[in-house]
């Protein structure tokens, strides 16, 4: 990996016997310091056969990328996977010769802001800065999504008294019925969700609010509401159910599951251990109130983005 990387993405194609089942693999990619970045395995691995890492602002060096199949967990309680051959591809960004963006260097969302923004994915501010520490506002959400994440137009939405005429086409797609291009049929709900006919657009976003938006976005809606049970994310060979998982507002709960097992979001993970325990607990949490500045905002759409193109 040379230095000055902006990215790397590494995905791979589990698709089973006769390119059916699926098989529980978890593709890793490791950095040069050992550092593990891991694709994990979805609960829906029999339907979604993609496995993506992404790595924004990667470390110079030799990268390793390893499939390692799963040695008994709640996913695959006997530890059985079948042999097959897996192709997969290593891709690399380099963005270089930006003007404006005036605020970001050093930033830990820099890379990703860039990327971002090479994609189309996102913008600055007209004043040059990107104020990756700010709150991401509800209007700009709307307009970041039709702008980067498959949203369709419409001008057939709800009237909203509390948002400008120049707000209107965006608030207008992101809420209407059918609004993600992927769902062809149009029969899903908004990427946004509103309260009594009003859209709050200088409101803020919470991470639970991001990973409905994102995920529905992806037209994947009848998938997140059918999960059920203890909201769980993947850390080596087993899942581990989030410690916070009770903060998550019920009808969230399915879209957080996907936003994990699809590495849009991440789960933050402590260690707990005992004055005798033999063996440390590792525990995890999502933090779904906790609010999203506009660099949070850049590291979950460059992942939805890789997401999106599977």
């Amino acid at each position: 990996m040379k230095e000055g990387t902006s990215g790397i993405v590494a995905e791979i194609d589990g698709k089973g016997i006769m390119e059916e089942t699926g098989n529980p693999v978890n593709l890793v990619l490791m950095a040069p310091d050992g550092t593990e970045y891991s694709s994990g395995v979805s609960l829906l691995f029999p339907l979604e056969f993609k496995r993506t890492v992404s790595v924004t602002s990667p470390q110079s060096g030799t990268w390793k990328a390893e499939i390692r199949g799963l040695r008994g967990n709640t996913v695959n309680p006997l530890g059985v996977s079948v042999p097959e051959e897996i192709e997969g591809t290593i891709s690399f960004t380099t963005v270089n010769g930006y003007t404006g963006l005036n605020d970001i260097a050093g930033h830990p969302a820099e890379a990703a802001i860039k990327l971002g923004v090479n994609e189309r994915l996102f913008d600055g501010l007209s004043n040059g800065n990107f104020r990756p520490d700010a709150n991401l506002q509800r209007k700009d959400l709307a307009k970041y999504l039709v702008m980067g994440a498959g949203i369709r137009q419409s001008l057939k939405g709800a009237s909203f008294k509390d948002v400008t005429e120049a707000d209107v086409p965006f608030v207008q797609a992101v809420t209407s019925k059918g609004a993600a291009l992927r769902d062809g049929k149009q029969f899903t709900n908004g990427v946004m969700t509103t309260k009594e006919n009003t859209f709050n657009p200088k409101g803020t976003v919470s991470r639970e609010e991001l990973a409905y938006t994102l995920v529905q976005s992806l037209g994947i809606q009848e998938k997140a509401l059918e999960q059920e049970g203890d909201v769980t994310v993947q850390y080596g060979n087993e899942r581990i159910v989030l410690e916070d998982q009770e903060q998550i507002s019920e009808e969230y709960r399915g879209y957080v599951q996907l936003a994990l097992d699809l590495n849009i979001l991440n789960a933050y993970f402590t260690v707990s251990q005992g004055t005798y325990d033999l063996e440390p607990t590792v525990l995890a949490s999502f933090k779904a109130n906790e609010t999203v500045t506009r660099g949070d905002y850049a590291v979950a759409k460059t992942r939805f983005f890789h997401a999106y193109l599977k």
